[in-house]
């Protein structure tokens, strides 16, 4: 075998994997009731504080489609946590977790705002300026998954005590998470063992 037939067969064969790949978890807030914290159940679980659904059309249209706003109405205490459990990880297999964040700013504060996310042993926040962007951040961490289910938290920077309050009603604005298995490095070895095999059979030639 050509090692340019070699290289091609590998390279279908770490294409076909990446093709292949399906997110565990997806979600874009887009059917969910405006205003309404209670409308994110039961995909979602409001563990602390209490969260609004915002976007366009609809209230504080900041960004396209729908979003979490992580510090919603409610009076004192509203800054958030929420959390969604998802299954199907395997251990020891790297994982990517995508979101998409931004701000919204209920008043003429300048403060920044902060958004904690969590799953497994993935733990860090991400900050944005008090006014309002004009676009929405992207993130994107990998990890290692540590259990076949897992819960994926997000928290408003200002939720647990004594920083619970209510920020103007303005806080981090979430939007299009997702989970998805990593495939290269599961299709990498296909790759190697490919050029290997090459390897091997150039020195059996020159024997």
């Amino acid at each position: 075998m050509s090692l340019k037939l070699t290289i091609a067969a590998a390279a279908l064969a770490v294409s076909s994997v990446s093709a292949t790949a399906a997110p565990l978890f997806i979600d874009d807030f887009e059917t969910y009731t405006q205003g309404a914290p209670g409308s994110i159940s039961p995909t979602w679980t409001v563990a602390e504080g209490s969260v609004d659904v915002i976007g366009t059309p609809g209230a504080f249209p900041w960004y396209p489609g729908q979003q979490i706003d992580m510090n919603g109405s409610g009076g004192d205490s509203t800054a958030a946590q929420i959390y969604t459990s998802i299954s199907g990880f395997l251990i020891g297999h790297t994982y990517a977790l995508s979101f998409d964040y931004g701000s919204n700013k209920n008043s003429s504060g300048t403060e920044s705002e902060t958004l904690i996310y969590n799953i497994g042993t993935l733990l860090g926040s991400v900050f944005m300026p008090g006014n309002v962007p004009s676009l929405l951040q992207s993130g994107k961490l990998l990890f290692v998954a540590n259990a076949t289910s897992m819960d994926l938290y997000f928290s408003d920077g200002q939720s647990g005590s004594p920083f619970d309050d209510d920020n103007s009603q303005g806080g981090p604005v979430l939007d299009n998470v997702s989970v998805a298995s990593v495939p290269l490095p599961a299709a990498a070895p296909l790759l190697l063992a490919a050029l290997g095999g090459l390897g091997l059979m150039r020195r059996r030639r020159r024997v």
